[in-house]
């Protein structure tokens, strides 16, 4: 089987590592994964372990030639399934699937503009020439569903898996990673990873960041910030940390290959972000067995096992961020605890073997379903489903 990855490009990210994952990891099961990058191939582009890497010159807008050109590799590279990851470049697998006969999957992996409607509606469009549609958490399961109203016999939640014999290793060297970063050897660490994006509130970590420290009233600790990655929302990043006047407490790392060093000098792993799927950054934190402390949206719940397995606080409120934080930096019982809790619960259901064959299923199922098919026989519901409790449990 022949499986066509479409994502805008393949820059670092959270999207962009699940593809790799599904790369590299159908592969080894037999299924051969070509790529297509409708923009840019960015930085994993070239070096994906794709069969082939079709690359496009599509902008925001809808350019026909990229389109056109996405359907002749299809033809061209023998395409069994079209597999599009987030709106954009499911509107070109579809587009594409029209014009091939190519059945087209979708993983969506966060809520994606629900507020626009236009946008709900060409997604539900979309849908309707679908044969599957796959969502990362139940959340984005609820929209897909109470949103766009895309049949319930279409979705699936497949979470996003990653490779755990590669985390939870607990003989890696800490104190030599804080003095090659330069981190305090007795400092207490809270940390995140991901783009500076405006969507990741980094801003508003800093501001719960500088709440914290002002709560332990002038005590005498070390005491860090740490934020890994980087992207166009540096500067404000940079600009709230002067504000707070913590230039000497705050790390902004810049891009960089070693997450996994980084997350294994934090005591406290943290996202502020306004919206998610499934992290695949807490993911991996929680395998580590850090405890985490994340806002309420998108898949962060789901992860923490509906706050069993960490402290959930209300996206934008930098306050009972930085009470999450004293609790944990006062409380080493419970951060032991959280810590734990977190490991157990993701090792035991965000694993990619899991993840791998929830989608190869999902391929046979589409098989002969292709895009005209699917429109002609689709029975888009006029109503919003009820519930998706069914598919929470699933």
């Amino acid at each position: 089987m022949r499986v066509l990855q479409v994502v805008r490009s393949l820059n670092i990210g959270g999207l962009e590592r699940v593809v790799l994952d599904l790369i590299a990891g159908l592969r080894e099961r037999g299924t051969v994964c070509h790529l297509a990058c409708l923009s840019e191939p960015g930085t994993w582009g070239r070096d994906s372990g794709a069969e082939d890497c079709w690359i496009g010159n599509a902008a925001d807008g809808v350019r026909w030639r990229t389109l056109l050109g996405l359907a002749a590799y299809v033809r061209r590279a023998r395409i069994d399934v079209i597999h599009s990851h987030n709106p954009q470049p499911h509107l070109y697998a579809v587009g594409a699937g029209l014009l091939t006969g190519v059945p087209v999957v979708h993983t969506k992996h966060g809520r994606n503009a629900v507020t626009r409607p236009r946008s709900v509606w060409l997604n539900r469009q979309l849908s309707r020439c679908s044969a599957r549609v796959a969502a990362v958490s139940s959340d984005a399961a609820d929209v897909v569903l109470h949103t766009e109203c895309v049949p319930r016999g279409k979705v699936t939640v497949v979470r996003n898996g990653i490779a755990l014999s590669q985390h939870g290793d607990e003989s890696r060297q800490r104190e030599s990673l804080r003095r090659e970063f330069g981190v305090p050897l007795d400092a207490f660490v809270i940390g995140s990873v991901g783009r500076y994006a405006s969507e990741k509130c980094y801003s508003k970590m800093v501001e719960a960041f500088a709440a914290f420290l002002g709560a332990l009233e002038d005590q005498v600790v070390s005491l860090s910030l740490v934020l890994v990655g980087d992207g166009p929302d540096r500067p404000a990043i940079e600009a709230s940390v002067a504000a707070h006047g913590l230039e000497g407490r705050v790390t902004l790392t810049g891009m960089t290959d070693r997450v996994a060093d980084w997350l294994s000098v934090m005591d406290v792993f943290a996202l502020s972000s306004m919206t998610e799927g499934t992290s695949i950054t807490l993911l991996e934190a929680a395998a580590l067995g850090l405890p985490l402390v994340v806002t309420d949206v998108g898949g962060n719940r789901e992860v923490l096992d509906q706050g069993n397995a960490g402290l959930i606080v209300p996206y934008d409120d930098a306050p009972a961020m930085a009470g999450a934080f004293l609790g944990l930096y006062r409380g080493a019982e419970l951060r032991y605890t959280l810590g734990l809790a977190a490991g157990q619960y993701v090792k035991g259901k965000y694993g990619i073997e899991t993840m791998l064959e929830q989608y190869e299923a999902i391929y046979r199922e589409a098989l002969g379903a292709g895009p005209w098919h699917c429109l002609v026989h689709s029975r888009a519901a006029r109503r919003c489903v009820p519930n998706v409790e069914d598919q929470k449990e699933s």
